[in-house]
Order: structure tokens, then C-alpha cells, then sequence
């Protein structure tokens, strides 16, 4: 309404002629009416009080000029008079978006600057791993010196054998320290970095795109708003001194007083007017078509912005469902087919949830039959095992029996030449940079073999100590058995005699006697 009540009173300049002829003769009709009435009519170059600048702007403005011959009233004669009697008011610019001098916070990266970023980043996650592994293993190293040190059989050892362990463990106790300094400046470094620089989804780098092709099309907008504007003021300044002291009446005088006045002037200023009208009209044009375009942009980012955050609110009330913070006091309608789509979608995530358990299971009783299997065969190897232990702690314990009763001087001996035959070989051993070897792991490693070098080398000589013992016994035996043996019986025989005379009667002797007289 407003505008079409804008049309029949403010004829635009182009308006022909036969219109304001007609005008003029219905002054006289109108009467006074039209005093009445024109005072309700406003300037449409000014903006309103309630500050609607789309009411002012020369897009209604061309509107207005395009329909007024089809205007039904003829009151708004006077008008044109009026507006091109002075200069015409240039609209104020508009008020440029936020979004246009709105600068980002963080200076943004090229891919090129990004993936130089990652890779110093990952370099120094690298070397970060690295000499934490480092660290970890000197420090391995470093407990099993400090083990072999605190163990009672180092004081066995020579003094020069302790002095290496020594310098040995000072060394490493220097490499550790080096290596946890090195760790902390690492991760100092690490803390240190500002930002991780990220690639963005594919939906956000396109809002953004059109986000700064927007901006870009607003900041030319603006530019040639400004440019229009320069050159409207040198116009109306180059128009102004050609019109000369040209004046208008006051708005404040009595209408119908001036009525005539007004009609009879408003053919003496259209002639000076008409040179300008075509430029001043290529500007309205121009200035139309810019605020249409402006509106537009206004429009089209209302729109998008709108539907961001749609989807932002979209997007939030689907996390919010999915985590359950809705009131169950609201009601919720849901079709049927809704219903339906959503237990099909979950039918079949369950039943590829089972598909996938059944595999999976498939799989484990797979691997236990295999681990049942393997327990079997583990089972029949420790009772072997045991078995052999058994055997062998007969055998070792045999074998330390015979020990302690063989020569302890040639055991003396065999010992101090496998010591010697030890210590040659620490000696010849590569540095202690190149292999870090534990006592523990040292003994451990040597206990198979020296048994199996005792074994192999005591065992013929138990042997034979043994046959020798028991054949020097035989020996022994019979040569005191043949030796002893003959005394003995005859020993025997001569105590069985004299037995066998002491207890003989002593008729006997009479007898003896008595025959032998």
C-alpha cells in the first residue's frame, strides 16, 4: 500500500508533458482538497522517520518515475517542480556487513606451509621415539652392571676386571643423563608448537569458498557504491553552478497563495533540468540496480546463514537425541514408515553384528582347538622334561658323589685352568659398547656348557677311578684273604688241639701209663 500510495503522488521526472498539462487544468478542481492532501505528501529522496531505507531508495524512486503516467491521482504535479527546482538528495551509503571487515583470528596455512608443518612435526615425534627407546635400553644396561657389580662373585674377581665394570657403569650412567636431557628438550619442543594445522571437511572449504566470494562481490559492490557516489556529488556540484542562483520557495509558505506560481515555474526549470535528466538517470539506474544487487547479496546471506544454522541446529538436536538429553515429557511423532526404515536399519546392523560375532567365534574355537592341541604336545614335552630331569639329577648327584671321593688336586687343577681359560676370554671380548652382557646372563648362558665340559671330561675319569678303586679293593681282599687265610686255619687247627687235649680225662693218662709199663 505504501508504495503504490508513493506512485500516485511522486511522479518520477520522465513523466510526459501531457500529464502535467492535465494537472494543471484540474487544479481548479481540485480546490483546496488538494492542500490537504499534499500536506501528506513526503519526499520520497528522504528516508522515513522509522529509519526504512529501503522506502527512500532509488529503486522505488525509478518505480515511481516508470508508473507515473498511470498515476490516478494528479495532485503530485507540483512535486516535480519542487524536486527539480533543488538538488537532488544523494542516498547514504549503506552499511557495510560485519563479515566484509571481519578478519580471522588465526593467519591461515597453505597446503604446502601445512605439510611442511606435519613433517618437521612428525621429524621431531621421530626423533622423540627414538631417543626414548635409547634412554630405555642404556637404562636396562645401566641395572644390569649396577646387578653384576652388587653380585658376591665379583669379588673374586681381579682388580682389573672390576676397575672395566667400574668405568663401564660411570659410562653409561654419562649416557643416561645425555639421554634424559635429550628427551626433555624434545618434549619441551613438543609442548611448544602452537597449533596442529588440519586439513577441513569438503561441506566447510565450500561454505567458506562462497563465504569469501561473497565478501569479495560485496567489497567490489562497496567500491563502486563509493565510486557512484563521488561522481554524483561532482555532478550535482557541476549542476549546481550551471543552475545558478536558482532558488526554490519555502516549504513553510501558504499553498494555495502560490499555487499558480508554482504551476506557471514548473515549466522554467524543467528546460535547465533536461540537460541533466539522461545522466541523472543513468545514475538512478545504476544506483537502482546496485541497491537490487546489494539487496540480493543481503538476501541470498540471510538465506545461507539460515541455513547453516539450520543444519547447525539440525546437526545439535541429532547429537543431542543420540546422547539422550531431550525431556521425556516431550512428545514425539513419528510415522509409521519412520518407525519402520528405523528398525529395518537397526535389523540389519543387528544382523551384521552376528554375522560378524558368528566369524568371530568361528575363529576363536578355531584357535582353542589349535591351543588345545598345543597344550596336549606341551604336556607330553614338560613330563619328558621332567623325565630327563629326573635322570639327570640322579646322574649329577652320582657324579658329586664320585667327585668328593676323586682326587681333589687334579678338581683343583682343571678348575684354575678353565678360570684362566675364563678370564682370557673376558679379556679378548669385544668392547663393552659394542656388546652389553650381564653376569646373570653371562653364567646363565655358560652353566649349560661348563656342566656339559665336566660332564664330558669327569665322567671317563670317574669311571675310571672307580674300576680302579674297586679292583685295588679285590685285591686288597684276596691278598689278605690268601695271606691271612693259611694262618687262620692253621691257627684253627692248633687251637682245636690243644681244645681237645686240655679236655681230655685224666684216665687217660693212667691208661697210658699203665700200657706203656
Amino acid at each position: 500500500m505504501g508504495s503504490t500510495r508513493r506512485r500516485s503522488r511522486s511522479p518520477g521526472p520522465s513523466a510526459p508533458s501531457d500529464s502535467r498539462t492535465a494537472s494543471r487544468k484540474r487544479e481548479s478542481i481540485d480546490g483546496y482538497s488538494s492542500k490537504q492532501h499534499s500536506e501528506d505528501v513526503r519526499d520520497p529522496r528522504r528516508p522515513s522517520a522509522s529509519g526504512d531505507s529501503r522506502k527512500a531508495s532509488p529503486q522505488y524512486i525509478k518505480s515511481d518515475s516508470k508508473a507515473g503516467s498511470r498515476s490516478s491521482r494528479p495532485s503530485g504535479t507540483r512535486e516535480p517542480s519542487r524536486r527539480y527546482s533543488e538538488h537532488p538528495l544523494i542516498p547514504s551509503m549503506p552499511t557495510v556487513p560485519a563479515f566484509v571487515s571481519h578478519q580471522q583470528s588465526s593467519e591461515r596455512l597453505s597446503l604446502d606451509e601445512q605439510r611442511r608443518v606435519w613433517h618437521d612435526r612428525v621429524d621431531l615425534m621421530f626423533f622423540s621415539i627414538t631417543s626414548r627407546r635409547d634412554y630405555t635400553k642404556i637404562e636396562k644396561d645401566l641395572e644390569y652392571i649396577k646387578l653384576l657389580s652388587q653380585s658376591s662373585r665379583v669379588a673374586d674377581l681381579p682388580e682389573e676386571d672390576k676397575a672395566r665394570i667400574n668405568a663401564q657403569r660411570i659410562a653409561l650412567e654419562l649416557q643416561l643423563e645425555t639421554k634424559r636431557k635429550e628427551v626433555n628438550e624434545t618434549v619441551q619442543r613438543l609442548m611448544g608448537t602452537e597449533f596442529w594445522p588440519a586439513i577441513k571437511a569438503s561441506e566447510f572449504q565450500n561454505l567458506e569458498k562462497t563465504f569469501t566470494d561473497v565478501k569479495k562481490h560485496v567489497s567490489e559492490v562497496k567500491t563502486s557504491l563509493e565510486a557512484l557516489q563521488s561522481s554524483c556529488n561532482a555532478l550535482l556540484s557541476v549542476h549546481g553552478i550551471a543552475t545558478g542562483s536558482t532558488s526554490e520557495p519555502s516549504h513553510d509558505t501558504e499553498r494555495p497563495s502560490k499555487r499558480r506560481r508554482m504551476s506557471e515555474e514548473a515549466e522554467a526549470p524543467s528546460s535547465s533540468a533536461g540537460c541533466a535528466t539522461p545522466e541523472l538517470e543513468a545514475f538512478r539506474e545504476q544506483l537502482t540496480g546496485l541497491s537490487r544487487h546489494v539487496s540480493d547479496l543481503e538476501n541470498h546471506i540471510n538465506q545461507r546463514q539460515q541455513i547453516i544454522q539450520d543444519e547447525v541446529e539440525l546437526r545439535i538436536n541429532e547429537r543431542l537425541e543420540e546422547e539422550g538429553f531431550f525431556s521425556p515429557v516431550e512428545e514425539i511423532q513419528v510415522s509409521q514408515a519412520d518407525i519402520e526404515a528405523v528398525v529395518d536399519a537397526h535389523h540389519s546392523v543387528l544382523m551384521k553384528n552376528i554375522q560378524t560375532t558368528e566369524s568371530e567365534v568361528g575363529q576363536l574355537a578355531e584357535e582353542v582347538a589349535a591351543l588345545i592341541i598345543q597344550r596336549h604336545e606341551l604336556e607330553q614335552v614338560c613330563s619328558s622334561v621332567q623325565a630327563d630331569n629326573a635322570e639327570l639329577k640322579s646322574a649329577v648327584e652320582d657324579l658329586t658323589a664320585r667327585a668328593e671321593s676323586a682326587d681333589p688336586a687334579i678338581i683343583n687343577k682343571e678348575v684354575q685352568a678353565l678360570n684362566a681359560a675364563l678370564q682370557a676370554y673376558i679379556s679378548q671380548s669385544p668392547s663393552p659398547a659394542d656388546t652389553k652382557l650381564s653376569a646373570e646372563f653371562i653364567i646363565g648362558s655358560l652353566d649349560n656348557e661348563v656342566v656339559h665340559i665336566l660332564r664330558e671330561k669327569f665322567t671317563p675319569l670317574l669311571l675310571e677311578i672307580r674300576r680302579e678303586l674297586i679292583d685295588k679293593v679285590k685285591d686288597s681282599h684276596t691278598q689278605t684273604y690268601n695271606t691271612l687265610f693259611p694262618k687262620v686255619t692253621l691257627l684253627t687247627r692248633m687251637v682245636n688241639i690243644v681244645t681237645a687235649r686240655v679236655c681230655q680225662p685224666e684216665t687217660e693218662p693212667q691208661a697210658v701209663i699203665s700200657a706203656h709199663g
